[in-house]
């Protein structure tokens, strides 16, 4: 499977999907920001944003490495990293994990939870490599969803309590595997 460019939706429903994660730790923040300058909601937003968008490009690269080695079937190696990240999104938000986020938080707690949340970027950057598309533009589309999803939920964290962040997760998930799904059967 070669030269397979994701169109400009397709790349939002990942970026989208991919910033459920960031969008509950952000949420769990806002449950917990009392007045909080608007340059910390920002930082925050931008923090979960920037590992967002550079977690593909390391992955894509290390993908990029092996995929002489795995181009007969890189549909399959594609949607097994897309289905294996979204079930584990979708258990993760089904499972019992404590969630105590202080806000503001510092600076090392902020970093480890943005490479935390984007680790499933990683993996989605390796199956961009996988169907050999381009991942510079497709990149700086997921972090910049993540952003304004992250600032959204940081905003909106007071009002929908921490709990809702976990269906946001679910629908992350779904929308991975379909995503998975559609590189699977139409190629």
């Amino acid at each position: 499977m070669k030269n397979k460019e994701m169109d400009f939706f397709e790349v939002s429903l990942i970026g989208i999907a991919l910033s459920m994660d960031a969008f509950a730790v952000s949420a769990t923040c806002g449950v917990n920001r009392k007045k909080a300058k608007i340059r910390s909601l920002l930082f925050v937003a931008f923090t979960f944003g920037f590992f967002q968008a550079a977690m593909p490009i390391i992955g894509w690269l290390m993908g990029e490495t092996a995929y002489d080695y795995i181009k007969d079937y890189s549909k399959w190696v594609a949607f097994g990293i897309l289905f294996s990240v979204g079930s584990k999104m979708i258990w993760d938000s089904i499972s019992d994990k404590p969630s105590i986020i202080t806000f503001p938080m510092p600076a090392k707690t902020l970093i480890a939870l943005a490479i935390a949340t984007s680790l499933d970027a990683l993996a989605v950057g390796v199956s961009f490599a996988c169907i050999d598309s381009s991942i510079f533009v497709p990149s700086i589309i997921i972090g910049c969803i993540t952003f304004i999803i992250s600032l959204i939920g940081i905003m909106l964290g007071g009002k929908i309590g921490d709990s809702a962040g976990d269906k946001f997760e679910i629908l992350g998930g779904i929308v991975l595997i379909g995503i998975g799904l559609k590189i699977l059967f139409t190629s």
